[in-house]
């Protein structure tokens, strides 16, 4: 339909067209509710009798729709006005890939750049099930600040929801043999063959995309259809090194990889792709090179002056001969979370633990350059390989990666790397390391509550809170260790200790980190870790010397260093998800947020939930999100911790940025109005520590002073002046929850289990029926049950299924109401606090998940 400026679409202004293409029209519109210029796109009237191109219009709006990422074009709201259906999203101010290859200009950096926020984009589409199918310069948008947008999901393939699919493979529902989708000449050969088209079909025509802003021409051409058909099939680009020298070899191969005419011969992922651009993005460019040269030449002609042509042509040529780039070899091929991974004493076999699949972790071997594993048949976590390739491994089930790392104790074994049966040696270990003759081994394990360094076996050599260990020549030991700076926070060390026991800190004030491998080819400590928001993989030498190895975008782990000076290095997808079932819904739906979400409350209505979104990698707070469980865009509050939400919705109880403890509580307006702070000195706040009572006048607050372990459960009136008033309970607070009458308030105490306050004075008492393990959620609507989930009591997460009971308050009578577990537990390393509605018909909860590939880096120096 044609549309006029101030004609309106529901809530949506018309101010004016923007554009057509074949699958719309697109104008600019004015957002009345939430004062903001958005984009709308409609259908052409001609198309909306066309039942073809309505279902693509409905596919895109579900496609885009169910991805949140910066380098996708965001979807505010679908709809229909006079049988017109419409989308709204962001408006774009730039132009489109095409546009700039067009206009010429781009470098290979910016082509670089641009290549690898497209990558980013597929893989979170590709990770939500969704294939693209139609990437092409025409489908990728520049914003004037340089940010990537992919739009046009009409001919996405979505994940058939209907169906089971715990390996997360796409459904083929859209794509039938001999039906050729997709627009030439960016097809991947399988396209063109008219087969089934996966993630690794977009890989290709990200390869294509790549080639063409590259070279300023496409990777396959043709004056006619058939004749670019059959050069995808058959024909290889010329190289992209003739075109432009500023192209480097490793730049020209990863382009070729994503061009393979065979789907497995490309890269596995989109996020793999990113990954190989980002590393080769760090190789110094021609400029610097040339530069460098220069001084190489300068210096090489001094020294042949002095010693002869003849050696100074020598020297000059070594001198000149450039460094080779970083290259990575991927060696894991199935999907869960890595725990650990050691080399071998011939430097070709890979010992590592992995949770594949869900299951709990086993230790497999692998042949570098093989795609194949072979399991050890023990459960547990490699820790070490001697030179005589015996394997230390910590015995247990461990699902995954913990917050602290695989650092959970377990019982050592040692076991021959042929394999056989495991000999245990000791119990409570958190880590270990052979000595370089591999006939003794260093360990970390709790004695009497305290974590100990002993080598041997028995022999304490230091005390401290220890997570790693390696073995040094001379029988040193360094260690990663962590101090407390402040109450609630901590900080990792870096330390040498001797066979004396003494201790040499080499690096510290470091954001909590959990491992360090020791490199002999550079006599360094090298570990992945951060002091602000700069995650990389850092050295430092035994005499303190700090130096930074590299940066290498994501979230990784190093696992091992070789003799050689190579690197076992993990990409790690860790994800933070919440799912729940909505008010009058029977399953459960995903209602993440960002790539890494946690929950903090649910309303009393099921109908929104407070988020957090927040990084592994910064672990700072990214904003606190309000969000309708329908599904619907999140709205993003301000910078601050959210806490819990009023009963009438108007405001969220928050901690300050970035802070997981407080002297102040801040509370945030969800609509039109102004912050404030609460603050009582002496009194310090955690995100455990707050409830909203029914009124909406008060707070229940769990408060304490610094370097005191107890503290103290407060009534807190938010009217002007009002002081805390304490309430007659102490100890190990936290996870306070208000009765529904305002009476009584509930609070897990530490060992004293889950104690109920009067509100009015008197004395707590403990709730029959409760155990240590509780957590109390939230009382019924008739104040007759409390709603608990169990947990361990040592874990930052809960147990996997984890379980809600409720308890009668009178009687102490307990029910089961409820198991918690993901629909797909893969890489799922735990699950965190639950949120119930008083009438029990709605629940959410969130969980982190994390999936690991292995590589091999080398170079990396």
């Amino acid at each position: 339909m044609a549309l006029q400026t101030g004609d309106r679409l529901g809530s949506y202004e018309i101010r004016g067209p923007v554009g057509a293409g074949g699958m719309g029209e697109v104008y600019r519109a004015w957002d009345a509710r939430l004062g903001r210029e958005v984009a709308v796109k409609v259908l052409p009237q001609s198309a909306t009798t066309d039942p073809e191109r309505l279902r693509r219009f409905e596919q895109e709006a579900k496609a885009a729709g169910a991805l949140n990422h910066p380098n996708v074009l965001a979807v505010h709201d679908v709809g229909t006005h006079e049988g017109t259906p419409y989308i709204v999203s962001e408006l774009l101010e730039g132009d489109t890939l095409r546009g700039q290859i067009r206009a010429g200009g781009l470098t290979p950096r910016k082509a670089v750049e641009h290549a690898i926020q497209i990558a980013r984009g597929l893989a979170a589409a590709h990770q939500r099930g969704i294939v693209h199918r139609d990437v092409k310069p025409e489908n990728v948008f520049v914003t004037r600040d340089g940010q990537v947008k992919i739009l046009d999901f009409g001919l996405a393939k979505l994940r058939d929801e209907t169906r089971s699919d715990p390996e997360g493979e796409t459904a083929t529902q859209e794509t039938r043999p001999g039906i050729v989708v997709g627009t030439l000449p960016y097809l991947s050969p399988e396209q063109v063959r008219g087969l089934p088209a996966d993630a690794r079909s977009d890989v290709f025509a990200l390869g294509a995309v790549l080639y063409e802003m590259l070279a300023r021409r496409r990777a396959f051409t043709g004056e006619t259809s058939s004749e670019i058909e059959t050069a995808i099939l058959r024909e290889e680009p010329p190289d992209l090194a003739a075109i432009d020298a500023r192209i480097s070899p490793a730049l020209d191969r990863i382009t070729r990889r994503c061009l393979e005419k065979r789907p497995e011969d490309r890269f596995e992922s989109a996020r793999d792709v990113a990954f190989a651009l980002e590393a080769a993005a760090t190789t110094p460019g021609t400029k610097a090179a040339a530069s460098a040269g220069r001084a190489v030449r300068w210096r090489a002609t001094l020294i042949a002056a002095l010693l002869g042509l003849a050696a100074g042509a020598v020297l000059l040529a070594a001198l000149r001969r450039p460094a080779s780039p970083p290259s990575f070899t991927q060696l894991t091929f199935r999907r869960g979370a890595i725990l650990s991974a050691r080399f071998s004493h011939d430097g070709q076999t890979v010992v590592y633990s992995a949770a594949w699949h869900g299951q709990p972790a086993q230790v497999y071997t692998t042949r570098i350059g093989s795609r194949e594993d072979r399991p050890l048949g023990l459960e547990g976590i490699v820790l070490s390989v001697s030179a005589a390739d015996e394997v230390a491994v910590k015995l247990g089930r461990f699902l995954g990666q913990r917050w602290w790392g695989p650092r959970e104790e377990g019982t050592l074994a040692r076991v021959s790397l042929a394999g056989g049966t495991p000999r245990e040696l000791v119990e409570n270990v958190v880590a270990a390391d052979w000595d370089p003759e591999g006939q003794q081994l260093a360990v970390v394990r709790w004695v009497e509550g305290k974590k100990r360094l002993e080598y041997p076996i028995g022999h304490e050599l230091y005390q401290g809170a220890i997570f790693s260990v390696r073995v040094l020549p001379g029988r040193r030991f360094a260690i990663l260790e962590v101090e407390q700076i402040a109450q609630g926070r901590y900080r990792s060390v870096v330390s040498l200790i001797d066979r004396a026991g003494q201790r040499t800190m080499l690096s510290r004030g470091w954001k909590l980190w959990w491992n360090l491998s020791w490199s002999t080819a550079t006599q360094e400590v090298l570990f992945a870790a951060r002091r602000e928001n700069d995650f990389a993989l850092h050295a430092v030498s035994l005499a303190g010397a700090e130096r930074l190895l590299a940066r290498i975008p994501g979230d990784f782990e190093l696992h091992d260093v070789d003799p050689r000076g190579r690197l076992l290095l993990e990409q790690r997808f860790r994800r933070g998800n919440v799912a729940g079932v909505p008010p009058g819904e029977s399953r459960e739906r995903d209602l993440s947020w960002l790539d890494f979400t946690g929950t903090s409350d649910l309303s009393v209505d099921g109908r929104q939930l407070v988020l957090g979104g927040w990084s592994p990698i910064s672990a700072g707070t990214e904003g606190t999100y309000l969000r309708s469980t329908d599904g619907s865009t999140a709205v993003r509050l301000g910078d601050e911790n959210g806490l819990s939400l009023s009963p009438d919705g108007r405001f969220v109880l928050a901690l300050p940025t970035e802070q997981d403890i407080s002297d102040h509580l801040v509370l945030v307006p969800t609509g039109a109005g102004e912050r404030r702070e609460l603050r009582h000195d002496p009194l310090l706040f955690t995100e455990e520590d707050t409830a909203w009572f029914p009124d909406g006048k008060r707070i229940a607050v769990v408060g304490g002073q610094e370097r005191r372990e107890r503290k103290g459960l407060f009534v807190w009136d938010l009217g002007p002046g009002a002081r805390p008033r304490p309430l007659s309970v102490e100890g190990d607070l936290r996870w306070p929850v208000v009765s529904p009458d305002g009476r009584w308030v509930a609070v897990k105490a530490g060992v004293a289990g889950v104690q109920v306050c009067p509100v009015d004075g008197g004395p707590a008492r403990p709730l029959a029926g409760a155990t240590v393990e509780d957590i109390p959620i939230r009382w019924s609507g008739d104040g007759r049950w409390l709603y608990v989930q169990r947990a361990d009591v040592r874990a930052h997460l809960r147990s996997m299924p984890t379980w809600i009971d409720r308890i009668e308050i009178k009687s102490g009578a307990r029910q089961a109401w409820k198991e918690l577990m993901p629909a797909d537990p893969t890489g799922v390393f735990g699950i965190g606090r639950a949120f119930v509605t008083p009438d029990g018909e709605s629940y959410a909860y969130h969980f982190v998940s994390s999936v690991g590939r292995l590589y091999l880096a080398e170079g990396m120096r």
